[in-house]
Protein backbone atom coordinates (compact mmCIF):
# COMPACT_ATOMS: atom_id res chain seq x y z
CA UNK A 1 0.00 0.00 0.00
CA UNK A 2 3.45 2.37 0.88
CA UNK A 3 3.76 2.42 -2.75
CA UNK A 4 0.32 3.90 -4.35
CA UNK A 5 0.04 6.70 -1.65
CA UNK A 6 -0.69 10.17 -3.89
CA UNK A 7 -1.06 13.15 -3.55
CA UNK A 8 -3.32 15.93 -5.25
CA UNK A 9 -4.55 19.72 -4.72
CA UNK A 10 -7.61 21.09 -3.31
CA UNK A 11 -9.18 24.52 -2.90
CA UNK A 12 -8.24 25.05 1.17
CA UNK A 13 -11.28 27.14 1.65
CA UNK A 14 -14.00 25.10 -0.21
CA UNK A 15 -12.70 22.37 1.61
CA UNK A 16 -12.11 23.44 4.71
CA UNK A 17 -14.62 20.64 6.67
CA UNK A 18 -13.38 17.75 5.26
CA UNK A 19 -10.14 19.18 5.82
CA UNK A 20 -10.66 18.56 9.54
CA UNK A 21 -10.49 15.10 8.91
CA UNK A 22 -7.60 14.09 6.89
CA UNK A 23 -3.98 15.04 6.75
CA UNK A 24 -3.09 17.94 4.67
CA UNK A 25 0.00 20.15 4.06
CA UNK A 26 -1.05 24.21 3.15
CA UNK A 27 0.38 25.40 0.28
CA UNK A 28 -0.29 29.19 -0.80
CA UNK A 29 -4.36 28.77 -0.75
CA UNK A 30 -4.81 25.57 -1.26
CA UNK A 31 -4.41 22.20 0.62
CA UNK A 32 -2.15 19.33 -0.59
CA UNK A 33 -4.34 16.01 0.57
CA UNK A 34 -3.57 12.25 -0.02
CA UNK A 35 -5.25 9.64 -1.09
CA UNK A 36 -4.33 5.70 -1.72
CA UNK A 37 -4.56 4.95 -5.53
CA UNK A 38 -6.16 1.58 -6.21
CA UNK A 39 -6.61 1.65 -9.77
CA UNK A 40 -4.33 3.90 -11.93
CA UNK A 41 -5.31 3.62 -16.05
CA UNK A 42 -4.80 5.80 -18.99
CA UNK A 43 -8.10 7.93 -18.40
CA UNK A 44 -9.19 7.20 -15.04
CA UNK A 45 -8.12 6.39 -11.34
CA UNK A 46 -9.83 4.87 -8.55
CA UNK A 47 -9.05 6.52 -4.95
CA UNK A 48 -9.56 6.61 -1.34
CA UNK A 49 -9.03 9.47 0.62
CA UNK A 50 -6.28 9.08 3.63
CA UNK A 51 -8.16 10.29 7.17
CA UNK A 52 -6.33 11.23 10.35
CA UNK A 53 -7.36 8.53 11.95
CA UNK A 54 -5.58 6.09 9.02
CA UNK A 55 -2.07 7.90 9.90
CA UNK A 56 -2.98 6.44 14.13
CA UNK A 57 -3.65 3.46 12.37
CA UNK A 58 -0.28 2.85 10.87
CA UNK A 59 1.54 4.50 13.15
CA UNK A 60 2.89 7.00 10.94
CA UNK A 61 3.20 11.18 10.26
CA UNK A 62 1.61 13.79 8.24
CA UNK A 63 5.79 14.07 7.36
CA UNK A 64 6.46 10.07 6.16
CA UNK A 65 3.21 10.13 4.01
CA UNK A 66 4.31 13.14 2.68
CA UNK A 67 7.86 12.05 1.31
CA UNK A 68 6.81 8.97 0.55
CA UNK A 69 3.28 10.51 -1.30
CA UNK A 70 5.34 13.13 -4.12
CA UNK A 71 7.66 10.34 -5.21
CA UNK A 72 4.23 8.24 -6.09
CA UNK A 73 3.08 10.41 -7.55
CA UNK A 74 5.43 11.61 -10.12
CA UNK A 75 5.94 8.12 -10.64
CA UNK A 76 1.91 6.90 -11.16
CA UNK A 77 1.26 9.72 -12.76
CA UNK A 78 3.94 11.29 -15.28
CA UNK A 79 4.22 14.99 -15.98
CA UNK A 80 2.41 16.31 -19.50
CA UNK A 81 3.73 20.28 -20.57
CA UNK A 82 2.40 20.57 -24.35
CA UNK A 83 1.86 23.78 -25.91
CA UNK A 84 -2.03 25.74 -25.50
CA UNK A 85 -2.51 25.80 -29.34
CA UNK A 86 -1.61 21.44 -29.64
CA UNK A 87 -4.38 20.83 -26.75
CA UNK A 88 -6.73 23.02 -28.49
CA UNK A 89 -6.00 21.28 -31.86
CA UNK A 90 -6.41 17.92 -30.06
CA UNK A 91 -9.91 18.59 -28.96
CA UNK A 92 -11.25 20.72 -31.81
CA UNK A 93 -9.02 19.43 -34.82
CA UNK A 94 -9.17 23.56 -35.39
CA UNK A 95 -5.39 25.01 -35.77
CA UNK A 96 -5.44 28.18 -33.35
CA UNK A 97 -2.23 30.25 -32.93
CA UNK A 98 -1.31 30.87 -29.33
CA UNK A 99 2.00 32.34 -30.23
CA UNK A 100 3.69 30.16 -27.79
CA UNK A 101 2.99 32.09 -24.65
CA UNK A 102 0.25 29.56 -23.16
CA UNK A 103 1.31 26.05 -21.97
CA UNK A 104 -0.89 23.60 -20.11
CA UNK A 105 0.94 21.35 -17.14
CA UNK A 106 -1.19 18.25 -16.06
CA UNK A 107 -0.27 14.55 -15.92
CA UNK A 108 -0.94 11.93 -18.65
CA UNK A 109 -4.48 10.83 -16.84
CA UNK A 110 -5.12 15.02 -17.13
CA UNK A 111 -6.84 14.01 -13.57
CA UNK A 112 -5.64 15.98 -10.75
CA UNK A 113 -2.83 17.41 -12.64
CA UNK A 114 -2.55 20.83 -11.20
CA UNK A 115 -0.11 19.07 -8.46
CA UNK A 116 1.97 18.42 -11.14
CA UNK A 117 4.03 21.72 -10.69
CA UNK A 118 5.19 20.54 -7.48
CA UNK A 119 6.86 17.57 -9.10
CA UNK A 120 10.79 17.56 -8.78
CA UNK A 121 12.34 20.38 -10.99
CA UNK A 122 9.15 20.66 -12.68
CA UNK A 123 8.79 24.61 -12.26
CA UNK A 124 12.48 25.45 -12.72
CA UNK A 125 12.55 23.15 -16.27
CA UNK A 126 9.46 25.06 -17.42
CA UNK A 127 11.68 28.60 -16.45
CA UNK A 128 14.29 26.86 -18.33
CA UNK A 129 12.35 25.95 -21.34
CA UNK A 130 10.48 29.45 -21.33
CA UNK A 131 13.46 31.44 -20.44
CA UNK A 132 11.74 33.65 -18.27
CA UNK A 133 9.50 34.08 -15.55
CA UNK A 134 5.98 33.06 -15.77
CA UNK A 135 2.26 32.80 -14.13
CA UNK A 136 0.55 29.55 -13.49
CA UNK A 137 -3.62 30.26 -13.78
CA UNK A 138 -5.27 26.96 -11.71
CA UNK A 139 -7.22 26.00 -14.70
CA UNK A 140 -8.52 23.38 -12.18
CA UNK A 141 -7.34 20.74 -10.20
CA UNK A 142 -6.87 18.68 -13.05
CA UNK A 143 -4.36 20.88 -14.38
CA UNK A 144 -2.64 24.63 -14.54
CA UNK A 145 -1.95 27.34 -17.69
CA UNK A 146 1.93 28.27 -17.68
CA UNK A 147 1.79 31.73 -19.72
CA UNK A 148 4.94 33.53 -20.32
CA UNK A 149 5.36 36.40 -17.93
CA UNK A 150 5.81 38.62 -21.43
CA UNK A 151 2.08 37.71 -22.43
CA UNK A 152 0.70 39.20 -19.51
CA UNK A 153 -0.68 42.47 -19.99
CA UNK A 154 -2.17 42.84 -16.28
CA UNK A 155 -2.29 40.87 -12.87
CA UNK A 156 -5.74 42.14 -12.01
CA UNK A 157 -6.94 41.22 -15.94
CA UNK A 158 -5.68 37.80 -15.06
CA UNK A 159 -7.32 37.38 -11.76
CA UNK A 160 -10.57 38.36 -12.91
CA UNK A 161 -10.41 36.34 -16.06
CA UNK A 162 -9.67 33.11 -13.54
CA UNK A 163 -12.63 34.07 -11.22
CA UNK A 164 -14.89 34.54 -14.07
CA UNK A 165 -13.99 31.12 -15.97
CA UNK A 166 -14.11 29.33 -12.29
CA UNK A 167 -17.80 30.87 -11.20
CA UNK A 168 -19.23 29.72 -14.95
CA UNK A 169 -17.34 26.56 -16.36
CA UNK A 170 -15.67 24.93 -13.91
CA UNK A 171 -17.69 22.75 -11.49
CA UNK A 172 -17.41 23.85 -8.01
CA UNK A 173 -15.65 20.59 -7.04
CA UNK A 174 -12.65 21.10 -9.26
CA UNK A 175 -12.03 24.76 -8.84
CA UNK A 176 -8.81 25.47 -7.74
CA UNK A 177 -7.79 28.80 -6.77
CA UNK A 178 -9.51 32.35 -7.72
CA UNK A 179 -5.95 33.78 -8.98
CA UNK A 180 -2.94 33.42 -10.56
CA UNK A 181 0.43 32.43 -8.88
CA UNK A 182 3.98 33.89 -10.24
CA UNK A 183 7.02 31.52 -10.50
CA UNK A 184 10.23 33.42 -10.34
CA UNK A 185 13.33 32.03 -12.08
CA UNK A 186 15.79 33.95 -9.82
CA UNK A 187 14.30 33.13 -6.29
CA UNK A 188 12.94 29.37 -7.79
CA UNK A 189 9.54 30.59 -5.88
CA UNK A 190 5.90 30.66 -6.18
CA UNK A 191 4.02 33.38 -5.16
CA UNK A 192 0.51 35.02 -4.73
CA UNK A 193 -0.51 37.43 -7.22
Amino acid sequence: MKYRIVCFFVNKEMNKDILNDIPYIPYHDLAIIFKIAFDVRKDQVATSLIRNDHLIMWGITLKDIAAVAMQNTEQLFPIVFRPMDDIIKQITGEEIEVNDMMYVLTNQQWLNGAITMLYSNCLKNVGNLLKENFYLIPSSIHEMIVVRESGVEGIEYLNAMIREVNASEVNPEEVLADRAYYYDRKTETVSDC
